[in-house]
């Protein structure tokens, strides 16, 4: 019976959405659509209607993209996480941009922060190098610390990243950054750090004593 019931309410609702002229009223519809998807175990579906609501020009585009995050964390499905969490950072980065077009979409005004977007770009960087895509993760750590330029820690992960990919000049000198904006405490502490560390895997034994002095 419950079947039965969430299928005619899937199919209720999938009149209403081919009805609808208002296009944040479809996106919603779709939205709901997507939700009994994920509960009847057809994530390809979901993801496919959340896709569809988020193309439309409607006030639910930055909801289409929360309840990706939500449906792809249940099923542990880290791409799809990945790819959520990218749609919120460029939405919230759009608002911040222009605020009318963060009223068009949909982003929440307490979500309009440059941390917000930040921690978005964040943890979809963390996610693509996990799932071994180097170059997404680069791209989108880039964008987080463009975001949040004075931000140690997104210095440090930065710093991190490149040190991996060999570029020990550059990381020393991204460093320097956040220390030149005045950041202090811990965070500063680590970063004088990383510049002694990378100094002195360059062979610059001057910069590395200068740092740990």
């Amino acid at each position: 019976a419950k079947e039965g019931d969430e299928a005619g309410r899937s199919r209720a609702l999938e009149a209403r959405a081919e009805l609808a002229i208002d296009p944040t009223w479809k996106a919603l519809f779709y939205v709901e659509l997507a939700q009994l998807a994920a509960d009847g175990g057809d994530g390809a579906r979901a993801y496919e209607l959340l896709d569809a609501a988020g193309a439309l020009d409607g006030h639910a585009r930055f909801l289409t993209r929360k309840v990706l995050e939500t449906i792809a964390a249940r099923q542990d499905n880290a791409e799809e996480v990945a790819r959520a969490l990218e749609g919120q950072a460029e939405l919230i980065a759009d608002a911040l941009a222009d605020a009318e077009q963060g009223d068009a979409t949909g982003v929440p005004r307490g979500m309009r922060t440059a941390a917000y977007a930040a921690d978005a770009f964040l943890r979809a960087s963390e996610l693509r190098a996990r799932g071994g895509d180097a170059d997404a993760a680069a791209t989108l750590l880039d964008r987080a610390v463009q975001a949040l330029p004075t931000s140690s820690l997104l210095a440090r992960a930065k710093i991190v990243a490149l040190e991996k990919a060999g570029r020990a000049m550059e990381a020393a000198e991204l460093a320097k950054h956040p220390l030149d904006g005045g950041a202090s405490g811990p965070g500063a502490a680590a970063l004088w750090l990383r510049i002694a560390e990378s100094s002195a895997a360059t062979g610059d034994r001057d910069a590395a004593l200068l740092a740990l002095g």
